[in-house]
């Protein structure tokens, strides 16, 4: 098991969570983020993401960084990302998860939903395996 001395230095170990419907891409994702050393749990669908995540963070091990899928058929990104910014807010301890968006629409309507969610950006699908990497190490080493 890797220390969290060892987290720290490593961007790309801290954990992700990435809530992505479509079974196809998440299986991509999949691979392509183990082999670039990335620790990457996925959610089917975005009431399971808020499961996983409140979970973790019971465990006192919280995801540094959540990937949320704007259009999922039972609960969309954006009301995901809401709970979990009213639930850091309720408990006021200081906890911020950083936050990206991933969609396959335009990303310019889904602005002002992301700025009240302080997200810090998005993705657009087709995801460009190329940059995903770098894209989430400078996430997760914010």
């Amino acid at each position: 098991m890797v220390g969290s001395a060892a987290l720290n230095k490593n961007p790309s170990r801290r954990p992700i969570l990435w809530a992505e419907d479509d079974e196809a891409i998440r299986e991509v994702l999949q691979v392509v983020l183990a082999r670039k050393g990335f620790n990457v749990s996925f959610a089917e669908n975005g009431i399971k993401a808020l499961l996983l995540y409140n979970e973790a963070r019971l465990k006192g091990e919280p995801f540094a960084l959540v990937v949320l899928d704007i259009a999922m058929p039972d609960l969309a990104g954006h009301e995901v990302a809401a709970r979990i910014r009213q639930g850091e807010r309720e408990r006021a301890a200081g906890e911020r998860v950083a936050l990206i968006y991933c969609t396959a629409y335009d990303a310019s309507p889904n602005r002002f939903q992301a700025q009240d969610n302080e997200a810090i950006g998005f993705l657009t699908k087709p995801i460009d395996f190329e940059t995903l990497p770098t894209t989430l190490g400078a996430a997760l080493a914010e």
